[in-house]
C-alpha cells in the first residue's frame, strides 16, 4: 500500500507504515516505483502525549504505532529535533516547524506522511467491513483525507461531505469544495488525492499546495 501511495504523488513526501503491534516500520519516499524504495527499520516509539487514564489499551497501541510512523517519516525527511509530537487543534499531531503531515490507523495498520509545510496533507485509512465497502467506503476515505488536509488551517468545524468527489480513476481522485470554509479554503477549490487498497484496508492521501496565507517561511530553509 505504501509503495502505491508514494508512486502516485509527485510532491516531496516521506511515508511510513507499520502493523499496530509490529516491531518494524516500513518507509518509502514519494516518486519511488512500487516496491523499489521500501525500507524496513526497527520501530522506535517516541515519548507520547498523555491519554486519559481510562483510555483502552488498544487505543494506546494505535497511538504509539501512529506516532512511531510519524517519527520515522520525520527522520527520513531530515528532521533532527524532538520526535515527540504534541497535540494540535482537535487532537491532531503538532508537527515541527517547516513540516506538515498526517497520520491514520485502523484495525491492525498505522500510516503516516510528512512533507514541507507549504503542503496541506491529509491521510485516511479504513478497514473494510460488511457495513462499509466498495464505492461508499472509497468516497468516505477520500473525503476524510481531504478533511484532514483542510482542518489544521481552516480551523472551523465542518462535515467532510463538504468535499464532493468529482473525478475518480483507478488510483487518483479530485475533490471539489462545495462551500467556503475560511480564507484560503473557498467554494469551488479543487484538491488532488491518490488512493490505494489491499485486501483488508483502503487508504487515501490528499496533497494540496497551501494558500500563501498559511505557508510557513521556515519550510523554505529546510534541506
Amino acid at each position: 500500500m505504501l509503495g502505491r501511495l508514494s508512486h502516485f504523488t509527485d510532491a516531496p513526501l516521506q511515508l511510513a507504515g507499520m502493523e499496530v503491534a509490529g516491531q518494524e516500520v516500513w518507509t518509502v519516499q514519494s516518486g519511488d516505483l512500487p516496491g523499489t524504495g521500501l525500507v524496513a527499520v526497527p520501530a522506535q516509539t517516541p515519548p507520547l502525549p498523555p491519554l486519559p487514564p481510562h483510555a483502552h489499551a488498544r487505543r494506546r497501541q494505535e497511538q504509539a504505532a501512529g506516532r512511531t510512523c510519524a517519527a520515522e517519516a520525520l527522520r527520513r525527511a531530515g528532521w533532527t529535533g524532538s520526535l515527540s509530537l504534541g497535540r494540535g487543534p482537535g487532537g491532531a499531531p503538532s508537527w515541527p516547524p517547516g513540516f506538515s503531515g498526517s497520520l491514520a490507523h485502523s484495525g491492525a495498520l498505522a500510516l503516516a506522511v510528512t512533507g514541507p509545510s507549504t503542503l496541506a496533507l491529509g491521510l485516511d485509512l479504513e478497514e473494510r467491513s460488511p457495513l462499509l465497502s466498495g464505492p461508499a467506503l472509497l468516497r468516505h476515505v477520500l473525503r476524510e483525507s481531504a478533511f484532514k488536509a483542510a482542518f489544521p488551517t481552516a480551523q472551523v468545524p465542518f462535515d467532510p461531505a463538504a468535499f464532493a468527489v468529482t473525478v475518480l480513476t483507478p488510483d487518483r481522485a479530485e475533490l471539489t469544495l462545495t462551500r467556503t470554509l475560511a480564507p484560503g479554503w473557498v467554494r469551488g477549490q479543487r484538491l488532488r488525492a491518490v488512493w490505494a487498497q489491499t485486501t483488508g484496508h483502503l487508504a487515501a492521501l490528499t496533497c494540496q499546495p497551501l494558500h500563501p496565507l498559511f505557508q510557513d517561511p521556515v519550510s523554505q530553509e529546510l534541506p
